[in-house]
């Protein structure tokens, strides 16, 4: 079954999280708690095509802007949304989509454009022909939606589903999340967006609140791991360097143990050598 990664971009306060959460469990998110990022996994159907939409609901408050880049990597297809409540929130999309293009080094990439919270329509500030004008501007498709009232909510992410597949009609591949080579030699097997997720909140949390420049080495053992999928790698992976973040700032990984065999070997080593990259840039 085929897999696409979706990132969900926008200001704070858009209803991004309400959105995705709205989506993937039929409920409705009446709280307002800024998101740091979220990950979620749904299998649908669009145009009588089954797949697995992997979905990141991103942070929109400006503090968190530096992690962008790393999802903007790893995603396929972006989900870029600003409340029809804030015309301000229309304009900060405008900056989102130009670093997705610097990012990828192109146009070309699946994205929707999202007008949210249609159900305030008394408090409106941006005109519906200002989204489509943007939307043809941007060569993407437009859709107004609201959380709340779940309209238009499913259409959203068949729509961008239906994006990358026009995007992505010639060989579909997965995309590195960080390109090179790692620890084996051999060049960096893709990596999942779980990962990807848990990595760089880690990264973020060791950039934003580590001083010290105390050398550590953490071993791990995974001897008797057999799944094929990075997800449950990531997180034990990343778990154990979260605990290490308030005092530590460069983590040297050792791992022992493993089985050749395993294919998730090969992945576990390039995330580590990621990891290392970054934190010698």
């Amino acid at each position: 079954m085929r897999e696409f990664k979706v990132v969900v971009l926008g200001s704070g306060g858009v209803g991004k999280s309400a959105l995705t959460v709205q989506f993937v469990s039929g409920h409705f998110m009446e709280k307002y708690d800024p998101t740091i990022e979220d990950f979620y996994r749904k299998e649908i159907e669009v145009d009588n095509t089954p797949c697995v939409l992997e979905i990141l609901d991103t942070a929109g408050t400006e503090q968190f802007a530096s992690m962008r880049d790393l999802y903007i990597k790893n995603g396929q297809g972006f989900i870029v949304v600003y409340s029809l409540t804030n015309h301000q929130t229309f304009q900060d999309i405008k900056t989102m989509r130009d670093q997705i293009t610097r990012v990828k080094g192109t146009d070309k990439v699946p994205i929707l454009l999202v007008g949210n919270k249609v159900d305030l329509e008394s408090q409106r500030e941006v005109p519906t022909v200002e989204g489509v004008a943007l939307a043809q501007i941007w060569g993407c498709s437009f859709i107004e939606s609201s959380a709340k009232h779940r309209t238009n909510v499913n259409e959203v992410f068949a729509e961008i589903v239906r994006e990358m597949n026009l995007r992505h009609s010639t060989k579909d591949r997965e995309i590195p999340w960080v390109s090179g080579r790692g620890w084996t030699g051999q060049p960096d097997p893709p990596i999942s967006h779980a990962a990807a997720f848990f990595y760089a909140r880690f990264f973020y949390d060791r950039s934003a609140k580590c001083s010290s420049r105390i050398q550590t080495t953490l071993e791990l053992n995974f001897e008797q791991e057999q799944s094929q999928e990075l997800g449950a790698h990531g997180k034990m992976i990343l778990e154990r360097m979260r605990e290490l973040r308030s005092s530590r700032d460069r983590i040297v990984p050792i791992v022992a143990n493993l089985g050749k065999k395993n294919a998730s070997v090969q992945i576990i080593f390039s995330l580590y050598s990621s990891f290392s990259r970054l934190i010698h840039t």
